[in-house]
């Protein structure tokens, strides 16, 4: 046996060879062992060899010890950069540290996971605004251009297959963005701020907070012009906090779509995606943010504007989280009223006004949302009104409910002082803005000053009277809010046209918003018509341009402009002027300008409107942002405090809306004589109208004499 071995050997036979034959010479069992091993490995490296090619022979036994998962993150992302590098370089090298930083998204975008094998990636955590869809649109295969899913690569399949919450346009057509929403695609949003201006369609065109280039009006008032500059940047602060994240998803679909070619229909990739998924053209997820949802409960516009909302506002930004606004949303629970100022399908504030963000919540996300009251937000926000808190926001308490994506905030009707927290943010975000600006910009140095004007916005009750009356936050909020959609705003140009004569003077212009109706003897007493007229004419003589401006004129004409929801003011305004005894006392011909599509509801609210001829709550809240818009053409404007209606009208005017910068408007309830100082909540402070009618007596001398026996009298002087 040992010469055949040496026969084998010495003629090179393979080693198998020589182990068969040592295998004939062994007892059977143990022979039948051996070929088994041999067979068992013969049959591994064929598995291994064959896995490292096109075919694959599963392995037995040992196949998952030696077979690395095809889908491995740490494989997929090392390929996916490698990839990713070599695109850069071929593009000149640009963005590779943000590509890199792409994980989860780019990497399933690049290993052509379909929408059957792995939930889509989301959005990064990080913010970052790499690319994340341009590899996978450029991805082919047998060398056909087998595009990816634009919102698959960016969304979640829950976002995509379950009802959301969406928004106005509700088109699915990604490229109504640019004239829709106005989002900047590159470029500091300053170089951007005339079109969001813009968006605020109310304002005066010729206003100094939206014409920027009567700066020079500003210029030579450096606190004039840092003012307004503190004003529109805490406007862009609004806006940049509501859409940073929605932001930054529509331009990872703007990559996209760059990347792709059109398909049969002319239309790209992501065009087909949001039509598949119903998501509209001002949808987006924004799976990095935090929200803070709530509710709008139906009351006067006025009051909503300057306690519900601008509460919930100042909350959202305190708290970087994004506010969503919601209503109707056709479930038992919270939130499911539709609010009564509106009538549209929606029954939300969008059936009037633009969306407040682009982020897009799962009606899920709402419904399971985290209450948070009122109070508790109350104290999260006052505790930094101590100084060393503000100073040391280490040590202040943790805001409520942190770590929770969706927050509901409850009952947010109550007054907040305006919180140094809210400030240091709007400060923060106004600070960001400018920091995107060239170093050569010469707005620069005012920009710096107007940000740090915003940490000492006043928050001081005049006389301990009205709200946030001398809040420039309070203002930068209401002109952000008051955003009429494109189709308003077109509406309300038209309307103005028409209301305004082709010879209109502003210079002789008094404002004249007159609240009646159920706001008497409830939330304020009122006056008669004759009693305001005989104001106006006591302003003409004391306001600067008017009496001095026209006094070597004869039959001087003054416009005269009176918006109310009272359905007979045109006949009050009438009666007046076909009165001669007032007529002759007047120093002016009056011409009555008026909002004509004015619906004269009845009372304030448009909620419980006393509507006639089929005018809809829409309607209502159409003629009450025709009434803001048409008093911003005066040169001089009164009003009654106690309403919450006029405080907005005066608070655009303090903002630079309109026409004339001089015109902040002025209340009944500052003026000297006290037949003007009218007591507000009447039913509650009888002790007011008390005090107001003891002072009338004194002032006339008689002790006996009513209001309404002043009101006579004042035209007896």
């Amino acid at each position: 046996m040992r010469e055949k071995e040496n026969d084998i050997m010495e003629h090179s036979y393979s080693p198998f060879a020589l182990l068969l034959f040592r295998f004939k010479k062994r007892p059977p069992t143990t022979s039948f062992f051996f070929v088994f091993l041999i067979f068992l490995a013969l049959f591994q490296i064929i598995s291994i060899y064959s896995w490292g090619h096109s075919f694959f022979l599963p392995s037995l036994f040992t196949s998952s010890l030696v077979r690395p998962a095809l889908d491995t993150p740490s494989l997929l992302h090392h390929e996916y950069e490698s990839s990713t590098r070599r695109s850069s370089e071929r593009r000149g090298g640009e963005n590779v540290t943000a590509v890199a930083r792409s994980t989860e998204t780019n990497t399933r975008a690049m290993a052509n996971i379909t929408a059957d094998e792995a939930e889509p990636a989301g959005y990064h955590k990080n913010g970052d605004e790499a690319s994340v869809a341009t590899d996978a649109a450029n991805k082919s295969k047998d060398g056909e251009n087998k595009q990816k899913s634009c919102l698959l690569a960016l969304n979640s399949k829950d976002w995509l297959n379950k009802p959301r919450y969406g928004n106005e346009p509700s088109n699915f057509s990604h490229k109504l963005l640019s004239s829709s929403i106005g989002f900047s695609q590159e470029g500091p949003l300053l170089d951007h701020l005339e079109d969001l201006l813009d968006h605020q369609n109310i304002c005066h065109e010729k206003s100094l907070f939206k014409s920027l280039e009567n700066s020079d009006v500003a210029a030579k008032d450096e606190t004039l012009s840092i003012r307004m500059w503190k004003i529109r940047l805490m406007y862009a602060a609004f806006y940049y906090h509501q859409h940073e994240h929605a932001i930054k998803e529509d331009r990872d679909r703007i990559r996209f779509d760059s990347s792709s070619t059109q398909n049969d229909d002319g239309h790209y990739n992501c065009h087909d995606d949001m039509e598949k998924y119903k998501v509209g053209s001002f949808d987006y997820e924004c799976r990095n943010a935090k929200l803070i949802v709530a509710d709008i409960q139906s009351r006067g516009i006025g009051s909503l504007i300057k306690r519900d909302l601008f509460n919930i506002f100042m909350a959202g930004i305190a708290l970087n989280r994004t506010v969503i606004l919601y209503n109707s949303l056709g479930k038992e629970g919270v939130g499911s009223a539709p609010w009564k100022l509106s009538s549209c399908p929606r029954h939300d504030y969008q059936c009037t006004f633009r969306p407040l963000s682009g982020c897009v919540p799962l009606i899920e996300e709402i419904y399971n949302a985290t209450v948070v009251d009122h109070k508790d937000i109350g104290n999260y926000l006052n505790q930094f009104h101590n100084p060393l808190i503000a100073a040391n926001n280490s040590i202040a308490a943790p805001p409520p409910e942190e770590d929770t994506r969706v927050i509901y905030y409850a009952n947010p009707f109550s007054i907040l002082r305006i919180s140094p927290k809210f400030l240091m943010q709007l400060n923060r975000i106004a600070h960001s803005i400018i920091d995107e600006l060239d170093p050569g910009d010469g707005r620069i140095p005012v920009l710096r000053k107007a940000a740090e004007a915003i940490l000492s916005d006043s928050d001081v009750k005049h006389f301990g009277k009205f709200d946030h009356e001398n809040s420039d936050s309070m203002i930068a909020f209401i002109l952000y809010f008051l955003r009429p959609r494109e189709d308003k705003a077109r509406l309300l140009e038209e309307f103005m046209a028409k209301d305004l004569p082709e010879d209109f003077d502003s210079t002789r212009t008094l404002g004249l918003p007159f609240r009646g109706s159920d706001k008497c003897n409830q939330e304020s007493e009122c006056l008669t018509f004759p009693t305001y007229m005989k104001l106006l004419k006591s302003r003409w003589f004391e306001e600067e341009g008017f009496h001095q401006g026209h006094s070597n004129e004869t039959n001087v004409t003054a416009n005269i402009i009176v918006t109310s929801e009272v359905p007979n003011i045109m006949e009050l305004a009438r009666d007046f002027s076909t009165n001669e005894l007032y007529q002759n006392k007047m120093p002016f011909h009056i011409n009555w300008i008026t909002n004509t599509n004015d619906v004269h509801q009845g009372n304030g609210a448009a909620h419980r409107p006393k509507l006639t001829g089929g005018a809809t709550a829409d309607d209502v809240m159409l003629s009450i942002l025709s009434s803001f818009k048409l008093q911003m053409n005066a040169a001089a404007t009164i009003g009654n405090c106690c309403s919450n209606f006029h405080q907005i009208i005066f608070h655009l005017l303090k903002g630079g809306c309109g026409l004339h910068i001089d015109n902040t408007g002025q209340c009944l309830q500052y003026r000297k004589e006290s037949i003007y100082q009218l007591c507000c909540d009447v039913r509650s402070r009888r002790s007011c109208v008390k005090r107001r009618l003891a002072r009338l007596r004194n002032e006339y001398n008689d002790g006996n004499i009513t209001v309404s026996g002043v009101e006579a009298k004042l035209w007896e002087e």
